[in-house]
């Protein structure tokens, strides 16, 4: 239907209600872009239609329509409602959702009668107080648009019991109380009232990541005014400084950006345990050393782990660093590293933490790196919410106890001697996790129940574990019976002794970062980082004859990308299978590597499986390979099926080059 048709067929039904006198009209889906004038003279109207059109504004005759109770606007292009809408006294429901509007007027005060508004799918920002003269609304539908921010004035609305505030960019703190409900919602709001009471929050996380020895303590102590010196002490496991650094806000004036700053060491053993402390809410510094190139730095390995843990909202700033003293110029291949972390990447930025800028005043690159930092930061959702007082005296409680690690429930008890609810325990929580003081796993079933106070007392812990001798020597393999010779008889006089109660904790914690595996017989783990990296020699390969009696079968299996802890997973899921072999050191040894291992079915044949690049490809040898073929496929599929679910392998079943079939060699 073209607009000229429209309007004509409107024409028509305006001048039938006249006639009638009728209190209904449906002008709706007529692809309307303007309203016939005579729609003024229909004053007997109560629910008038004009919805799915491509009006861009409320005519001004729908002011004279005072008896109208209800109003469809929903589905048009309008950019903005009228003060004459002011009129329209006696309505209850309006429907304006689906448009382009960008305000709400405060004439929208003067509907006292309306207990519907649907505004939802519109580029609203903000919510002006006087909503809180609509005191019989009872739905209100926000949903859909740009409103970072609710006012307190919204907890009046004593008879509204919908409320849609969903696909706003809310901050986190208003994001978990309107989760919590709107009795949570308005608890919070009201706590807000006094603003002597009312601090705003300016906080992030700060995190350098990089190889040992690019240059990360250096750095921060340039970041942080301190006087950085060439051949810095290299850092154990991680180094934590509350509020180290404070930049001026690049937009605000009188308001600092504080960030606590967590200076990660880069020793292959407590690489391991980085990711158990990312966060959301943080900025990211990924340093790496032109001297030793791009790749022997791993950057994209950095990056890789990021996008896995945080995901695609990480921001990581990729520093350069040494670029004066170095001698060497920094070349990274921008335009691919942004194409395939896309805006995970902010920028690209080169330093020498220990040479002089006469210019800034600062070492080479310091000031242009904090400029960033404070851009970069700003964007977080966090910045600005407001919180009441109690939640920081909560947290300052909190960060003076001496015990590293408590109960959720001794949390919670701080917290509500202070006045906070169970949603705002939880919030403070979270924040206070992504915020870099805590680590806090609420999401987690198994351990949101611990508060980690001190995150270097888990780091040793976890350290214990992977510098386990004995583990090694194994193969990977630390029975739950030897947890407490690792974690409380060890030898170091000075360092932390675990009790048993926390052991599964620790162990489901390196669980789900992939560090360790629990055995099917839930007798103890796998310890990935102890699996042996080269692969042992096995009893036979896939390239050579199989056994004249034997048959030989293979399968590949394609991923678009290779998960994480897949091979330590299949170890785990065939342990039963798992081929023990005798060697000189007088040890069993079993036969399993990084990237594969060697099994034996004592009835159906022996397997070699072996992950390469994205291939999984597995052999099988026996009489009738077939039946071990199968149970090793479905143990692939159900493991990628329980543990990644969004990811669908290819499975190519084939043979290999040369099998014997029946002892009788075939291609």
């Amino acid at each position: 239907m073209t607009p000229d048709e429209g309007y004509r067929i409107a024409e028509e039904r305006i001048a039938a209600a006249l006639q009638e006198g009728a209190t209904k009209l449906d002008l709706s889906g007529l692809g309307l872009t303007e309203v016939p004038e005579p729609i003024a003279q229909l004053t007997h109207l109560t629910v008038l239609s004009l919805s799915d059109n491509q009006i861009t504004e409320i005519p001004e005759g729908i002011s004279q329509l005072t008896n109208l109770s209800t109003l469809y606007l929903h589905g048009n292009q309008i950019t903005e409602i009228p003060e004459g809408i002011s009129k329209l006294t006696n309505l209850s429901t309006l429907s304006l959702f689906g448009n382009q509007i960008t305000e709400i007027p405060e004439a929208i005060s003067k509907l006292t009668n309306l207990s519907k508004l649907y505004l939802f799918g519109n580029q609203i920002t903000e919510i002006p107080e006087a909503i809180s003269k609509l005191t019989n609304l009872s739905t209100l539908d926000l949903s859909g648009n740009q409103i970072t921010e609710i006012p307190e004035a919204i907890s009046q609305l004593t008879n509204l019991s919908t409320l849609y505030l969903h696909g706003n960019p809310l901050n986190p703190v208003l994001r978990s109380t309107y989760l919590g409900g709107i009795a949570e919602l308005f608890a919070y709001l009201k706590s807000l009232k006094n603003p002597q009471e009312v601090e705003l929050l300016y906080e992030a996380k700060l995190v350098l990541i990089g190889e040992g020895h690019v240059g990360k303590t250096t750095l921060l102590k340039a970041l942080t005014g301190k006087d950085p010196q060439a051949g810095e002490q290299t850092t154990h496991g991680i180094s934590i400084d509350i509020e180290a650094l404070s930049l001026p806000h690049p937009d605000q004036a009188d308001t600092q950006l504080k960030f606590n700053a967590w200076d990660f060491g880069g020793q292959e053993i407590y690489r391991v345990t980085h990711q158990f402390f990312f966060s959301k809410r943080s900025v990211y510094l990924l340093l790496w050393e032109p001297r030793r190139g791009v790749q022997q730095c791993q950057v994209e390995d950095w990056l890789n782990m990021l996008r896995l843990r945080v995901g695609e909202e990480a921001r990581v700033i990729i520093v350069s660093t040494h670029c004066k003293t170095g001698e060497r110029i920094a070349r990274i291949d921008q335009p691919v590293l942004k194409r395939d972390y896309g805006d995970m990447i902010v920028d690209f930025l080169e330093v020498d933490s220990l040479v002089d800028d006469p210019e800034t005043g600062e070492k080479v690159g310091i000031a242009a790196l904090k400029q960033q930092i404070a851009d970069t930061a700003k964007t977080f959702d966090q910045m600005g919410a407001k919180l009441n007082r109690a939640w920081r005296e909560s947290r300052d409680e909190l960060l003076a106890m001496d015990e590293p690690r408590i109960t959720y429930k001794q949390f919670a008890a701080v917290c509500e001697r202070h006045g906070l609810s169970e949603i705002a325990t939880r919030t403070l929580a979270d924040l206070m996790h992504d915020l870099g003081y805590i680590v806090y796993y609420g999401d987690d079933e198994s351990l949101k129940d611990d508060v980690v106070l001190q995150p270097e007392w888990l780091t040793k812990a976890i350290g214990f574990v992977l510098e386990d001798g004995t583990t090694e020597e194994m193969d990977g393999i630390l029975p739950d019976s030897r947890l407490k010779a690792v974690l409380h008889d060890h030898p170091f006089i000075h360092e932390p002794r675990y009790s048993p109660e926390l052991y599964p904790f620790f162990l489901r914690l390196m669980e789900k970062y992939d560090v360790s595996y629990r055995l099917e017989d839930g007798t103890g783990s796998l310890v990935s980082q102890h699996v042996p990296q080269v692969r042992p020699n096995l009893p036979w390969l896939p390239e050579e004859e199989p056994d004249p009696n034997h048959r030989r079968l293979a399968m590949v299996c394609v991923m678009e990308e290779s998960p994480p802890g897949l091979i330590p997973w299949m170890i785990v899921r065939t342990h039963d299978y798992i081929y023990q072999r005798h060697e000189n050191d007088g040890q069993e040894h079993r036969l399993h590597w990084q990237k594969g291992m060697f099994l034996r079915n004592n009835r159906h044949g022996e397997a070699m499986l072996e992950l390469r690049d994205r291939e999984l490809h597995l052999y099988t040898e026996a009489v009738w390979p077939e039946y071990f073929t199968n149970v090793l496929q479905q143990t692939l599929q159900t493991l990628i099926t329980d543990t990644w679910p969004g990811k669908c392998p290819r499975v190519y079943p084939g043979l290999i080059a040369r099998i014997v079939v029946d002892g009788t060699s075939a291609s």
